[in-house]
Protein backbone atom coordinates (compact mmCIF):
# COMPACT_ATOMS: atom_id res chain seq x y z
CA UNK A 1 0.00 0.00 0.00
CA UNK A 2 1.40 3.27 -1.02
CA UNK A 3 1.21 6.31 0.98
CA UNK A 4 -1.08 9.29 -0.44
CA UNK A 5 1.05 12.01 -0.63
CA UNK A 6 -1.52 14.57 1.65
CA UNK A 7 -1.17 11.81 4.70
CA UNK A 8 1.21 13.29 7.44
CA UNK A 9 2.47 11.41 9.99
CA UNK A 10 1.40 14.04 12.34
CA UNK A 11 -1.76 15.45 12.97
CA UNK A 12 -0.80 17.97 16.10
CA UNK A 13 2.43 19.48 17.76
CA UNK A 14 1.95 17.05 20.63
CA UNK A 15 2.30 14.05 17.94
CA UNK A 16 5.48 15.32 17.23
CA UNK A 17 8.74 14.04 19.00
CA UNK A 18 10.89 16.03 21.01
CA UNK A 19 13.80 15.82 18.74
CA UNK A 20 12.87 16.40 15.09
CA UNK A 21 14.98 14.65 12.62
CA UNK A 22 15.37 15.59 8.47
CA UNK A 23 12.51 12.91 7.62
CA UNK A 24 9.92 14.82 10.65
CA UNK A 25 11.05 17.96 8.83
CA UNK A 26 10.59 16.66 5.54
CA UNK A 27 6.86 15.79 6.42
CA UNK A 28 6.49 19.87 8.33
CA UNK A 29 8.05 21.62 6.04
CA UNK A 30 7.41 19.72 2.67
CA UNK A 31 10.87 20.75 1.23
CA UNK A 32 12.99 17.95 -0.55
CA UNK A 33 15.81 16.24 1.39
CA UNK A 34 18.30 18.33 -0.66
CA UNK A 35 17.04 21.47 1.17
CA UNK A 36 16.57 19.71 4.60
CA UNK A 37 20.02 18.93 4.43
CA UNK A 38 21.15 22.76 3.89
CA UNK A 39 18.74 24.22 6.64
CA UNK A 40 20.01 21.82 8.96
CA UNK A 41 23.80 22.96 8.21
CA UNK A 42 22.47 26.63 8.17
CA UNK A 43 24.44 28.64 10.45
CA UNK A 44 21.45 30.01 12.31
CA UNK A 45 19.48 26.84 12.25
CA UNK A 46 18.87 25.18 15.78
CA UNK A 47 20.70 21.77 15.14
CA UNK A 48 21.99 19.51 17.60
CA UNK A 49 24.89 16.99 16.22
CA UNK A 50 24.62 13.61 17.48
CA UNK A 51 27.77 11.57 15.95
CA UNK A 52 27.29 12.47 12.20
CA UNK A 53 23.16 12.85 12.74
CA UNK A 54 22.01 16.58 12.54
CA UNK A 55 18.70 16.89 14.50
CA UNK A 56 16.45 19.68 16.20
CA UNK A 57 14.64 20.24 19.08
CA UNK A 58 10.94 20.75 18.50
CA UNK A 59 10.41 23.92 20.31
CA UNK A 60 13.61 25.35 19.10
CA UNK A 61 12.54 24.31 15.47
CA UNK A 62 9.39 26.30 16.06
CA UNK A 63 10.77 29.26 17.77
CA UNK A 64 12.80 29.29 14.76
CA UNK A 65 10.19 29.10 12.56
CA UNK A 66 8.28 32.05 14.15
CA UNK A 67 11.64 34.49 13.34
CA UNK A 68 11.25 33.42 10.05
CA UNK A 69 7.78 35.47 9.32
CA UNK A 70 8.42 38.75 7.10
Amino acid sequence: MGKNKTDTRYKSYEDLPMILNANDLIDILGLSRTNIYYLLRAEQFPTITIGKRKMVRKDKFFEWLDKQEV
